[in-house]
C-alpha cells in the first residue's frame, strides 16, 4: 500500500450527488450510428468492416479538419468503431445532432493521428468496457458548438449556422440546458463514464489530452489514464465559453464560464496522468466531488518533471475515502507535479487525501490550496488514513519536499484531520505555510494502521492521531523538515488538537513561526493523552535539531492543559519559544486518574527512558522570550524550562507591564520529575516587568533535582506583591531557588530589584536546600519591603517548603518570610541572603533569615536599609517577625552570620533580630549597625520579647530541641539605643551550648526602661545560660547609660552554665530603679567591670554579683570619678560560695543612709570591699592648737556679704565633715551633711558660688 502522510502527536457531507441504481442509460444497447444530413454531401459514410467493426469515412475536410455529423452516435458493447484518418487531417470533429445521448460502450478509435472530437449536447456514456484507440487527444463534450477561430463555428443545436474553417478548436460552447430525454435522464447534458477497461479505462498515448466536458461529468468507477498527458475533466452551465488553448495538447481555459455544473469523481474511479514525467489534470466545476475510493494521480516515475494537477470549483470541493496525489516514484529523479485547488469550500473526510510527495531523488511539487473555507476531518474506514493535506518526503527519498501553501478564511480540522509537509526519508522537507482568517482544530481519532512508522507513532500516542498542522521529521529520516508558517486572525485549537514542527529522526524540525490576531490552545484528547499545543520537538530517539516557535499576536490564552512547547527528549537541542503578544493568559489545567497536564508554555529536555532507553534527552533546552503587556497564570498553569536529561535547561526571559500568578507557576528545574537523576543545568529565569502578583500559591521557581546546576533567578520589577497559599494549604505563593531531594547540583542564585517587594499571608520567597547541593543566594534590592500577615495550614509539601518544620510547632500557621534554608538531611550548605532597602517593615510574624536543619551550614544575612521597622509575632504569638540566622534542631550545621546596617530600627510587640541554634551546630554572629535602634514591648501575649538575640535556644516548645552548639558573638553599634517596656538585648545561652558574647557600642546614650505591663518583664541587656552551656559576657561602650524603671543590664547563669561578665565603658550611667548585674550558680565568673566618670543610683538601684549554690560570688571592679548612691546597692554576695570582691577606685563615693556597698556570703566567707580614692590619711597627723578659740567670733553674721569694697564676693565652701567620731567605740555616721537655703538680707549682692576646693569622701 501506497504510504500516505504520516501524522505525529499528536461529517462528511451526505452526499451533494442523486444516486441512481444503474448508470447505464435505457438505451444502453443501441448501436447505431446514423449520419445526419446537415453535411450536404460531405456527409459521414458508415461502413461495416465486420459485424463488430465499423469504420467511419467522408466528412467535411477544412484544412487540418474533419468534420463529421450524425444523428446517432454508439459503440456497442464489444463492438468498435473507427475513424479514417486522411492525409493532412489533424482534428476529427463529430457532432451529435439528434435526441439522444451517445453511448460509447465498446471500443472507440482514429485510424491515424488525428485528435477526436466528439460533441453530444444530450450526454455522453462510456460503459465499463469503454476504451479509446487513438493516438492523438480525445476530447468529449456535451457543448452546443465547437468555435473554429474567431469566425468559425461548428455547432449541433444549429447546424445550419456552422461555418466550417480550416482553424484550430478554439473553444466549446454551451447554449442551453437541452430538454430532457426519458431514454437517459443520467445522461441529460453530462458525460458518464464507467470505464475500466483493462484496468486502464479511458487512455489517451502519451502527452495527449483526454477531455471530458460536459454539463455535469460523473467518474463512476471508471479510469481515465494517459500517460504523461493531460486530462481535462470540465462541468460547465449554460451561456458558458470554455477556450481550448492547443500550446503541445489541449489546454481548457475557463475564464469566460459564468456558470458552472457539477463533476463526481466516485466509486473507485481513477484519474491517472502518470509517467516518466507526470502530466496535468484539469478539474473545473460548481461542485466537484472525489469520493468512495477514487483517487486522482499525477506520478512522476522517472528523469522527467512533473505536470500539474488543477481542481477548481465554483462552490464546493469534497474529497472523501479517496486520494489526490502527486508523487516522485521511487529512482526517480524528476521533479513532481504541483497540486493547486481553488474552491470557496474544500471538504476533505473519511480518509480523503490532497497530497504530493517523493520517493526518489526527484523534489516533490507544490500544492497550494485556495479556498474559502476548509474542513479536513476523520479517517479512512479501515482506520488507515487520515484525512488531510500533505507534501511527503517518503522512506528512501533524497528529493526535497515540496511546499504547502493554504490560502482560507475559515480553517476547520477535526476529529484526526490534519496538514501536513513531513519528512520520512533523506531530503528536506517542505515548507508549510496556512494563511487563514480563522483557524480551527479539534479533536484526535484512533488509528489501526498498519504501516510500520504510523504504528510506531501510534504506541507513543495511544493509538490515536490529532487534528493538526505538521512539519515533522518521522523516525528513521535523515532529512530535515521545512518551516512551518501560520497566519491567521484568529486560532482555536482544542480537544488534543496541535500545530507543530518536530523530528524523531537524524534531520532537524524547522521552525514554526504563528502570527495571529487571537490565539486559543484549549484543554487536551478525550484520555488526556494529547494536549492542545503549538510545539517544535526533538523526539525520541531523533538527534536532530528542533527548531525555534515564535508567535505573534494580540492575545494568546492556554486554557484546561493547552501548551506551548519546544522540548527534547533526543540528541539534538530544543528549540526556542518566543512569543510577543499583548496579552497571555494561562488558565487552569486537564487532571484525571492519570494525568494532571497544566496549560503550559515549555523549554524542556525530557528523560523518556521508561518508553525507551534512548529516549535520555541528552540536548539543551530551548530559551523561552516572552514579551507581552499583561501576563496571567492561573488555575495551576505554568511557565517552564525544564531539563530531565543531560542537556542544560533553557532560559525563561519575560518582560511584560503586569504579570499576575495565580495558584500557578514560573520555573527553571534541572531533572524536575525524571526518573533516573541526570546531570543536566536549569537555565536561568529572568523577569522585567513593572507590577508582578503571586497569589494563592503562584510561584516562581528555579531548581535542580540532578548533578546539575539549578539555574539562576533575576526579577526586575516596579512592584512585586506575593500573597497566601495555594487553595489545597500544599504552597506559599513566592520566589524560590531549590536544590531538591536527591540533588548534588549546586543551587541557582535569586536576585530581585524592585521599587516594593510585598509579602503577606504566608508568601516566601526562599532558597532551600533538600540535598547535598548548594544553596544558591538570595539578593534583594528595593526601595520599600514589607512582609506581614499569615496563612494557615497543616498541608505544606515538606519536599518543597522549608517551613514545614516551623508550622509543625506552630499549629499550622504560616508566616510570609524571606529565607535561606538547609533542610533535614541537606548536606550542602545554604546560600546567603543579601537585602539593600529603604524601607524595611516586618509585621504578624514575617521572617527573613537563614537557617539550617541539616548538616550544611547556614548562609550569612546582610541587611542594610535606611529604615526597619518590625512589629508583632503569628497569632499564637509563637514566632515574632525577625531577622534570623539559625541552626535548628538536630542541625549539625553552623549558622550564619547576621549583619543589619541601617539608620533606624526600631524592633516593637515581640519582633527580634536574632542569631541563634538550637541544634549540634555553632550560631554565627550578629552584628548590627545603626543610628537609631529602638526595642519597645514584647507580644501582645507578653510573651515573646522585642529583642536583639545571639543565642543558643531552647526550642522545646515548638518541638524544635535543645541547642547544643555554640552561639555567637553580638556586635551592636549605634548612636542611641533604646530599650522600653519589657524588650531585650541578649546573647544566652538556653541550651548545652556556649553562649557568644555581647557588645553594645553607643556614641550617645543606651536607655533601658520600664517593665512589660503584662508579663512584667524588665527592659533588659543580657548575657544568661538556663542550661548547660556557659553564657556569654557582655561589653557596652557608650557615653550615657541610663536604666531605669526596673530594667536591667545582666550576665547570669541559672544552670550549670557559668555566667558571664558584665564590663560598662561609659562617661555617665545612671540608674533609676535600675540594676547592673552578674548572677551565677556555677563556676567563680559572673564578674562585673565598670568604668565610668560619672554613677548615680537611684531609688532601690543596684550593682550586684550574686552567687547561688557552691558558686563564687563575681567580682566588682568599678573605676569612676564620683559615685552616688541613693537608697542603692552596690554588693557581691554568695550563698554557699565565697562572696565576691568589691573594687571601687573614684574621686569620689556618695551613699545615703539606704545605702550599702557590701561583699558577703550566707554560709561562706565573705568577700572583701576596698575603696580607693585620693584621700591618703596615712600622708601625716597634724597636731591640734590647745588654746580655746571662741567660735563665735568667727562667724559671720551675714557670710554673703561683699569685701574688700565689693570688688570681690565672699564665698562659702561646703565640705564633708570627715575625721574621727568623738569616740572610737562609736561608728562613723552615714549622715551626709545639709544646708537649709538662706534669704538674702536686703541690700547685699548675690554671692559667687565656687567650686575650686574638691569634696573628699563623705561618711
Amino acid at each position: 500500500m501506497k504510504l500516505k502522510s504520516l501524522p505525529i502527536l499528536l461529517s462528511s457531507t451526505s452526499g451533494i450527488w442523486l444516486i441512481v441504481s444503474s448508470l447505464f442509460c435505457q438505451n444502453q444497447g443501441n448501436t447505431q450510428i446514423i449520419p445526419d444530413q446537415t453535411l450536404g454531401k460531405e456527409n459521414s459514410v458508415i461502413n461495416s468492416i465486420d459485424q463488430l467493426k465499423k469504420q467511419i469515412e467522408g466528412g467535411a475536410i477544412r484544412g487540418s479538419n474533419l468534420f463529421h455529423s450524425f444523428q446517432e452516435f454508439n459503440v456497442g458493447e464489444n463492438r468498435s468503431v473507427y475513424f479514417t484518418n486522411p492525409a493532412g487531417i489533424e482534428n476529427i470533429l463529430t457532432r451529435i445532432t439528434g435526441e439522444n445521448a451517445s453511448n460509447i460502450l465498446g471500443k472507440l478509435g482514429v485510424l491515424g493521428e488525428a485528435n477526436l472530437f466528439l460533441v453530444n449536447p444530450n450526454g455522453i456514456f462510456f460503459g465499463p468496457n469503454a476504451s479509446l484507440d487513438i493516438r492523438g487527444s480525445f476530447i468529449a463534450t456535451t457543448a452546443d458548438e465547437i468555435r473554429l477561430g474567431e469566425n468559425g463555428l461548428f455547432s449541433v443545436t444549429n447546424p445550419q449556422n456552422s461555418n466550417l474553417l480550416s482553424v484550430e478548436p478554439s473553444a466549446l460552447f454551451f447554449n442551453q440546458i437541452s430538454v430532457a430525454r426519458a431514454s437517459c435522464p443520467l445522461c441529460q447534458g453530462n458525460i458518464v463514464s464507467q470505464s475500466t477497461t483493462e484496468e486502464i479505462g479511458l487512455q489517451v498515448p502519451s502527452g495527449e489530452t483526454l477531455g471530458l466536458i460536459g454539463r455535469g461529468v460523473i467518474i463512476d468507477s471508471g479510469k481515465l489514464t494517459t500517460e504523461q498527458g493531460r486530462i481535462e475533466i470540465g462541468s460547465v452551465g449554460n451561456n458558458s465559453l470554455v477556450r481550448l488553448e492547443n500550446t503541445n495538447n489541449y489546454t481548457l481555459n475557463y475564464s469566460e464560464v459564468e456558470n458552472f455544473e457539477n463533476i463526481q469523481i466516485k466509486n473507485g474511479a481513477v484519474v491517472d496522468v502518470s509517467g516518466e514525467g507526470s502530466g496535468d489534470i484539469q478539474l473545473q466545476g460548481r461542485q466537484v466531488a472525489i469520493t468512495a475510493g477514487s483517487t486522482i494521480i499525477a506520478n512522476t516515475l522517472g528523469n522527467e518533471p512533473g505536470g500539474s494537477i488543477s481542481l477548481i470549483s465554483s462552490e464546493l470541493l469534497e474529497v472523501t475515502d479517496s486520494f489526490v496525489d502527486a508523487d516522485v516514484g521511487f529512482a526517480a529523479t524528476g521533479s513532481g507535479a504541483s497540486i493547486t485547488t481553488n474552491t470557496p469550500h474544500l471538504i476533505l473526510t473519511t480518509g480523503g487525501q490532497i497530497s504530493t510527495a517523493t520517493f526518489g531523488t526527484g523534489t516533490s511539487g507544490e500544492l497550494t490550496v485556495n479556498a474559502n473555507e476548509i474542513e479536513v476531518m476523520g479517517i479512512s474506514a479501515d482506520g488507515q488514513n487520515l484525512s488531510g493535506i500533505f507534501t511527503d518526503v517518503l522512506p528512501g527519498a533524497t528529493g526535497k519536499g515540496g511546499d504547502l501553501t493554504i490560502n482560507t478564511q475559515n480553517l476547520k480540522l477535526f476529529n484526526g484531520g490534519q496538514l501536513a509537509a513531513n519528512v520520512f526519508g533523506a531530503g528536506q522537507g517542505g515548507n508549510l505555510t496556512v494563511n487563514a482568517t480563522e483557524i480551527e482544530a479539534s479533536g484526535t481519532i484512533v488509528s489501526q494502521s498498519t504501516v510500520p512508522q504510523q504504528q510506531l507513532l501510534l504506541e507513543s500516542l495511544n493509538g490515536q492521531f490529532p487534528s493538526a498542522i505538521l512539519a515533522l521529521v518521522i523516525p528513521e529520516a535523515t532529512g530535515n523538515s521545512g518551516k512551518l508558517t501560520v497566519n491567521s486572525g484568529r486560532i482555536v485549537l482544542s480537544n488534543g488538537a496541535q500545530i507543530g514542527t518536530g523530528t524523531f529522526g537524524v534531520g532537524d524540525s524547522g521552525e514554526l513561526g504563528v502570527k495571529a490576531r487571537e490565539i486559543e490552545v484549549i484543554g487536551t484528547s478525550e484520555d488526556a493523552f494529547l494536549p492542545s499545543s503549538f510545539f517544535t520537538s526533538v523526539l525520541l530517539g531523533a538527534t536532530g535539531k528542533g527548531g525555534n516557535l515564535i508567535i505573534d499576536t494580540q492575545s494568546l490564552t492556554l486554557q484546561n492543559g493547552g501548551q506551548v512547547r519546544a522540548g527534547t527528549s533526543g540528541v539534538g537541542d530544543s528549540g526556542d519559544v518566543t512569543i510577543t503578544a499583548k496579552e497571555i493568559n494561562l488558565q487552569g489545567s486537564f487532571a484525571n486518574d492519570l494525568f494532571i497536564l497544566p496549560s503550559i508554555i515549555q523549554a524542556a529536555v525530557e528523560d523518556l527512558s521508561p518508553i525507551d532507553p534512548s529516549g535520555i534527552g541528552s540536548g539543551d533546552g530551548g530559551q523561552i522570550l516572552i514579551t507581552t503587556d499583561r501576563l496571567t497564570l492561573e488555575g495551576g498553569a505554568t511557565i517552564s524550562a525544564r531539563t530531565q536529561g543531560e542537556g542544560k535547561g533553557g532560559n525563561i526571559e519575560i518582560n511584560a507591564t503586569d504579570i499576575e500568578v495565580n495558584n500557578s507557576s514560573i520555573t527553571a528545574d534541572s531533572n524536575e520529575s525524571a526518573v533516573i537523576i541526570r546531570n543536566g543545568d536549569g537555565g536561568n529565569l529572568t523577569i522585567n516587568t513593572q507590577n508582578l502578583m503571586l497569589t494563592n500559591g503562584g510561584s516562581i521557581l528555579a531548581s535542580t533535582s540532578s548533578e546539575g546546576k539549578g539555574g539562576n533567578i533575576e526579577i526586575n520589577a516596579t512592584e512585586i506583591e506575593a500573597v497566601g497559599i495555594s487553595p489545597d494549604g500544599q504552597f506559599s505563593s513566592g520566589i524560590n531557588s531549590q536544590v531538591a531531594l536527591g540533588s548534588t547540583g549546586d543551587g541557582g542564585n535569586l536576585t530581585i530589584d524592585t521599587q516594593r517587594l510585598i509579602l503577606r499571608d504566608g508568601a516566601v520567597v526562599q532558597a532551600a536546600v533538600f540535598s547535598s547541593g548548594q544553596g544558591g543566594n538570595i539578593t534583594v534590592n528595593a526601595k520599600e519591603i514589607e512582609l506581614f500577615g499569615n496563612a494557615s495550614s497543616e498541608n505544606l509539601l515538606p519536599e518543597i517548603s522549608p517551613l514545614v518544620p516551623l508550622v509543625q510547632g506552630i499549629n499550622g500557621q504560616v508566616p510570609s518570610s524571606l529565607l535561606t534554608t538547609v533542610l533535614s538531611g541537606a548536606t550542602g550548605n545554604g546560600g546567603n541572603l543579601a537585602i539593600h532597602t529603604q524601607s524595611l517593615q516586618l509585621e504578624d510574624g514575617g521572617l527573613i533569615g537563614t537557617g539550617t536543619f541539616g548538616v550544611g551550614q547556614s548562609g550569612d544575612l546582610t541587611v542594610r536599609a535606611t529604615e526597619i521597622d518590625m512589629s508583632g509575632t503569628i497569632p499564637s504569638g509563637q514566632l515574632p517577625s525577625s531577622l534570623f540566622t539559625s541552626v535548628f534542631d538536630g542541625a549539625t550545621g553552623d549558622g550564619g552570620n547576621l549583619t543589619v546596617d541601617t539608620e533606624r530600627l526600631s524592633l516593637r510587640n515581640g519582633a527580634q533580630v536574632r542569631a541563634g541554634t538550637s541544634g549540634v551546630g555553632s550560631s554565627g554572629d550578629l552584628t548590627v549597625r545603626a543610628t537609631d535602634i529602638e526595642l519597645i514591648g514584647r507580644a501582645e501575649d507578653g510573651g515573646v520579647a522585642s529583642s536583639i538575640l545571639a543565642s543558643v535556644e531552647d526550642l522545646r516548645n515548638l518541638s524544635l530541641g535543645v541547642g547544643s552548639g555554640d552561639g555567637g558573638n553580638a556586635f551592636i553599634e549605634t548612636e542611641r539605643l533604646t530599650i522600653l517596656d519589657g524588650a531585650e538585648v541578649s546573647a544566652s545561652t538556653f541550651g548545652d551550648g556556649k553562649a557568644g558574647n555581647l557588645t553594645v557600642s553607643a556614641t550617645e546614650n543606651i536607655t533601658l526602661s520600664r517593665v512589660n505591663s503584662i508579663s512584667g518583664d524588665p527592659s533588659s541587656i543580657t548575657a544568661r545560660t538556663l542550661n548547660n552551656g556557659n553564657a556569654g559576657s557582655i561589653n557596652i561602650n557608650t557615653p550615657n547609660l541610663r536604666v531605669e524603671d526596673q530594667a536591667i543590664v545582666t550576665v547570669s547563669s541559672s544552670g550549670r552554665g557559668v555566667a558571664g561578665s558584665l564590663n560598662i565603658n561609659a562617661q555617665s550611667i545612671e540608674l533609676n530603679n535600675g540594676t547592673l548585674s552578674a548572677e551565677t550558680t556555677a563556676g567563680d565568673q559572673g564578674n562585673i567591670t565598670i568604668q565610668a566618670s560619672d554613677i548615680d543610683l537611684k531609688n532601690n538601684s543596684a550593682i550586684t554579683t550574686n552567687a547561688t549554690e557552691v558558686a563564687t560570688g563575681g567580682d566588682i571592679n568599678i573605676d569612676a570619678r564620683f559615685i552616688g548612691a541613693d537608697n542603692s546597692n552596690i554588693s557581691a554576695n554568695a550563698v554557699e560560695g565565697q562572696g565576691g570582691n568589691i573594687s571601687i577606685n573614684a574621686e569620689g563615693v556618695f551613699l545615703d543612709h539606704n545605702s550599702q556597698i557590701t561583699a558577703t556570703s550566707t554560709l561562706g566567707i565573705d568577700g572583701t570591699v576596698e575603696l580607693n580614692t585620693q584621700v591618703d590619711p596615712t600622708q601625716g597627723i597634724v597636731r591640734l592648737s590647745a588654746t580655746v578659740i571662741d567660735a563665735q567670733s568667727l562667724v559671720a553674721k551675714n557670710i554673703c556679704a561683699p569685701t574688700q569694697a565689693e570688688k570681690e564676693g565672699s564665698s562659702f565652701v561646703i565640705t564633708g565633715r570627715g575625721g574621727l567620731p568623738p569616740d572610737p567605740t562609736q561608728p562613723l555616721t552615714v549622715l551626709r551633711g545639709t544646708v537649709e537655703w538662706e534669704t538674702e538680707t536686703p541690700g547685699y549682692t548675690s554671692p559667687v558660688i565656687r567650686d575650686d576646693q574638691q569634696p573628699v569622701i563623705v561618711y
